[in-house]
Order: C-alpha cells, then sequence, then structure tokens
C-alpha cells in the first residue's frame, strides 16, 4: 500500500509539472493613463527580441468588467506548455534587460493583487 501510495503522489508530481499551464496574475490600476503604460510596455516587451527567441507560450492582457470583491482591475494569463518551462521563462525574462523595464512599469503603474497557478488537466 505504501508503495502504492509513493506511485500515485510521484505519478501526480510529474504530470503537474508536465501538463500545460495556466499562471494569472491579477493587478490594481487606479487610473487611465497607468492602465495606457502598462498596455504600452506589453506590447513593447511583447514584441522584444528577447520574449521573441524565448517564450513559448502566450499572454493574454485582460480588464475586469464585474470581479466580485476582489480589488483586481486587470490580469495577466500567460499559458505555457509546463510548469518546467514558465520557471524557466520567469527566471530568464527577470534577468533580462527587457523583463526588467517590463517589470517596473508594472510596479510604476500598479498593485498586485493575486497570483494562481493552474494546471490543464484535459483539453476538450
Amino acid at each position: 500500500m505504501k508503495k502504492l501510495l509513493i506511485s500515485i503522489v510521484a505519478l501526480s508530481a510529474s504530470l503537474i509539472f508536465a501538463n500545460p499551464v495556466w499562471v494569472q496574475y491579477e493587478i490594481k490600476v487606479d487610473n487611465p493613463q497607468s492602465a495606457t503604460n502598462i498596455i504600452n510596455a506589453t506590447d513593447k516587451f511583447m514584441a522584444s527580441r528577447f520574449v521573441q527567441e524565448n517564450f513559448k507560450g502566450s499572454l493574454h492582457l485582460n480588464a475586469w468588467i464585474a470581479n466580485g470583491h476582489s480589488e483586481a482591475t486587470h490580469g495577466f494569463a500567460v499559458l505555457q506548455p509546463s510548469l518546467t518551462a514558465h520557471t524557466q521563462w520567469i527566471a530568464a525574462m527577470n534577468q533580462s534587460k527587457e523583463g526588467q523595464e517590463f517589470g517596473s512599469v508594472l510596479r510604476e503603474n500598479s498593485s498586485p493583487v493575486f497570483q494562481r497557478i493552474n494546471s490543464f488537466l484535459e483539453t476538450y
């Protein structure tokens, strides 16, 4: 029984790291100019050679119309082929000049609200 439980846990962990992931970053933006700054920075970042050569997923910038009790006004959804790929991307992005510039604009124009990492179980 113990071996079966260990096998199930190991298999589950490997599937989580191998399955596609959707990472959600929710932010609060206080004014239209800050939202424009974030959009422009996102456009510049995604058009950069660094992103073109290193990013294996897709990025979606969303504005919330209704969001319950959350203060978040906008969100980034990052889809990656695996959690491993996402972890490698975050490390590379944080070390790049382009990623640091993008992060600086985000910090100056928004406040982080929420972050979630989702693992796809099935795609239909």
